[in-house]
């Protein structure tokens, strides 16, 4: 499973690529989220590919060093979250 390639842009509560159009739209807020946790939400979205890449590039780092330079368990964790991202677990 692949995600949209291109940098992800938030426009309020929408996130969209060039291109490409619409990625996401997170929920407007109700009385009691108030407005910044949808652009919280927004923001996280639009960070994600981002972020999916730069843990790629700490694992790949990691992998072809001559030390190792993470934790098992940090190793782990960075697996897991990109092993989520891409849809192999819940």
């Amino acid at each position: 499973m692949e995600y949209t390639k291109g940098k992800w842009i938030r426009a309020g509560n929408t996130i969209k690529i060039h291109g490409a159009g619409t990625i996401a739209i997170c929920p407007s807020p109700t009385e009691a989220d108030g407005v910044l946790e949808f652009i919280a939400n927004a923001l996280l979205i639009s960070s994600a590919p981002d972020m999916y890449a730069a843990l790629e590039v700490v694992l790949g780092d990691a992998h072809n060093s001559s030390y190792t330079s993470l934790k098992r368990s940090t190793r782990g964790l960075i697996e897991k979250s990109l092993a989520k991202a891409r849809g192999e677990i819940e």
